[in-house]
């Protein structure tokens, strides 16, 4: 074996020593245009249907360059500091995997700032109607659900430094990174918000009859307050805090409530989807040790989307701090359409 090791050893040495200079001041050439082109050789890897990527790390190379000119050649719809639209794309589609309530509720796009979504009270009555037999008309109440866009945005900075030593997998950080922190302020504010100049979140409306955590009978009796017609879409909502107490419960012959999910599909209570929110408190109560778990129909949560994320950049590297900026937006707003504690909608308090 050691023989081999040194005819290895000697073969490499023979190798080296047959470098000329003139080859070996080409590779240095090359490694210095790699880096100076801040590794775009590996950008040339990625296949055609993302070349959007490449797209937007040479933005964020030629703001590095301070080339303003390359910059708007590179951006979209013809508006300097637009970055590629399929960023933004990405950006919504983390948002939508990290905020939960764009999964279980209804997301509708809507063209002004303020407006009116019809709502029905009462149910249509369904009747079996005769030959030559009048229909009977059904008592209907019908209500308008208020919305008002407001804009939410963020403000980032990027250093040269970070540029220089970037490839096309910062893009992939940058997305995540967006999608995430806007994901965590929308389920804030879907959770907790007040309604004024913000969404209205679950915990602000009225809970005038909650019921009393007890254990697993306190779980069972929550789900059977939720009407038939509407247990269908149901789902459990509660904290870190929460799932743990809902893990541990057994029925009266031992049998664990929960059921684990698999893969993406969330595990379940009785049969309905369990979602952890974070920001559902789990310092409650006069002790600071209790939480909350809501059960109930949620596709009545509508979320107004107003356009879309919208991404941008600005024209000028810093002079003091040679840094430069990205900014993102997005417009929505967000409630219960249909809100009736006990009916379509419970809340269990006291969990510990």
């Amino acid at each position: 074996m050691s023989e081999l090791l040194q005819e290895v050893k000697s073969a490499v040495v023979s190798t080296i020593n047959e470098l000329t200079p003139e080859l070996i001041s080409k590779i240095k050439e090359n490694i210095i245009q790699e880096l100076g082109e801040n590794k775009l050789k590996n950008a040339q890897k990625i296949k055609d249907e993302d070349d959007w990527r490449v797209r937007t790390l040479k933005i964020l190379n030629a703001f590095n360059k301070h080339d303003l000119a390359q910059v708007r050649a590179l951006t979209t719809s013809g508006a300097p500091g637009w970055v590629p639209e399929e960023f933004s794309k990405r950006v919504v589609e983390v948002v939508g995997l990290e905020n939960p309530y764009r999964q279980f509720g209804t997301v509708l796009p809507v063209t002004l700032l303020k407006g009116n979504v019809p709502r029905f009270l009462s149910s249509i009555t369904v009747s079996r109607i005769g030959e030559g037999t009048t229909y009977p008309e059904s008592s209907v109440s019908s209500d308008k659900i208020t919305y008002s866009i407001e804009k939410w945005g963020a403000l980032v900075g990027l250093t040269e430094e970070l540029m220089d030593l970037s490839n096309p997998n910062i893009v992939d950080v940058l997305i995540r990174a967006v999608g995430r922190a806007f994901a965590d302020k929308e389920r804030d504010l879907f959770t907790n918000g007040t309604g004024t100049n913000q969404p209205k979140g679950i915990r602000s409306e009225t809970y005038s009859s909650a019921i009393t955590f007890s254990g697993a009978d306190s779980v069972i009796q929550a789900y059977y307050t939720v009407a038939p017609q509407y247990r269908a879409k149901a789902v459990w909502l509660t904290s870190s805090k929460g799932v743990l107490v809902l893990r541990k419960l057994k029925d009266a012959q031992g049998r664990y409530l929960w059921q684990d999910g698999f893969g993406e599909t969330p595990a379940t209570i009785l049969g309905r989807p369990v979602y952890e929110i974070p920001e559902i408190p789990s310092n409650l109560g006069t002790e600071n040790n209790q939480t909350e778990i809501y059960f109930g129909d949620f596709s009545y949560y509508y979320i107004f989307d107003y356009g879309t994320l919208e991404s941008f950049e600005n024209d000028v590297l810093g002079w003091k701090d040679d840094v430069f900026y990205m900014k993102f937006r997005k417009y929505f707003d967000g409630k219960m359409a249909y809100f009736a504690e006990g009916v379509n909608v419970v809340k269990i308090s006291a969990v510990s």
